[in-house]
């Protein structure tokens, strides 16, 4: 019903937490090393119903793991990309984390393995949780940046074999090939590393 991604890794499941069939849990190893995940719905939820998100990072004690809530999901709004922020504890216990219904054990998360939690709730409680203050809902904006660099990128390209028609020199067109030549380009630089354009 839902799929997480980190980037670099293959996309991953979630598994039902043990006597509760409203929440879920995946595991991310190698925790450090993640600034964002990605959730999304793979089949539509139940009319009415949301999808919570919540993030714990890895446990170093025996004490349960603190959760953090990133947000929601809906059928009217199917993934979202998150900014995965470390939280200070000293700011977490001045502060206050925002609280929903879902924010008791999915179960302890293992040193240098972070969790992140599902909880299927009804929207109007998903509504009225803010979404934590270390964390970052970048979907539209990660995705506006994405759209610019690639255009951006393709017009310089294609414009660098444009050609002037003869019959009217106002006018220039650009060979197909030369298009062609940038998709396979950038295919292989986003196979390679999908955040290879913002460093550009």
């Amino acid at each position: 019903m839902i799929g997480l991604l980190v980037s670099g890794r293959p996309v991953q499941s979630f598994k039902p937490v043990p006597g509760d069939q409203s929440r879920f849990m995946a595991a991310i190893t190698d925790a450090d090393a993640i600034n964002h995940i990605v959730v999304f719905l793979t089949l539509p939820l139940p009319e009415g119903i949301g999808a919570g998100v919540h993030f714990s990072w890895p446990d170093t004690g025996d004490a349960a793991p603190d959760w953090t809530y990133l947000g929601f999901l809906s059928n009217q709004k199917p993934s979202a990309i998150y900014k995965i922020i470390k939280p200070r504890k000293s700011a977490m216990e001045k502060d206050g984390m925002p609280q929903s219904s879902a924010l008791v054990a999915f179960g302890p998360s293992r040193p240098h393995q972070a969790g992140v939690g599902i909880s299927l709730e009804p929207l109007v409680n998903l509504s009225s949780v803010t979404a934590s203050a270390s964390t970052e809902t970048v979907q539209k904006t990660s995705m506006e940046q994405f759209c610019q660099k690639m255009l951006d990128s393709f017009a310089n390209y294609a414009l660098s074999f444009a050609i002037q028609n003869p019959a009217n020199p106002d006018e220039s067109y650009v060979p197909t090939k030369a298009v062609t030549m940038w998709v396979d380009s950038f295919k292989r630089k986003l196979e390679a590393d999908p955040n290879f354009w913002k460093g550009s």
